[in-house]
């Protein structure tokens, strides 16, 4: 029984260390950049099936308070979820930004690839 824990507690640690360290890492290094944020946090679209919408990083920091980071017809698994939650009543989901709100932060497109 003691090694369920032992296995329980190292899929957290490699949870963890995946988000936070690959993750974060990778979309704070390379990537693409369309919007203003004033940091140099990235996008790794091609990613965002496999970490369930988490490489649009660069989306999150120019709209933190929006549950889905996907923009542009960019691919988050979770969205659909989060829609079943709130049918279900569980959660609310806030309204994302606007179309104005999202030319405002846009960057031009020379700028929008900071390294690959």
């Amino acid at each position: 029984m003691k090694w369920f824990a032992y296995f329980g507690a190292l899929r957290v640690f490699i949870g963890y260390f995946f988000t936070e360290f690959v993750v974060n890492g990778l979309c704070h290094a390379v990537g693409s950049a369309k919007f203003r944020t004033g940091g140099a946090s990235t996008n790794l679209p091609f990613l965002s099936p496999l970490t369930l919408g988490a490489t649009l990083h660069h989306n999150h920091h120019a709209f933190p308070r929006v549950l889905s980071p996907a923009i542009d017809r960019e691919i988050d698994p979770m969205k659909r979820f989060y829609w079943l939650l709130q049918r279900l009543g569980i959660i609310v989901i806030a309204p994302g930004p606007t179309s104005d709100q999202i030319q405002e932060k846009r960057i031009s497109i020379d700028r929008c690839i900071k390294k690959l």
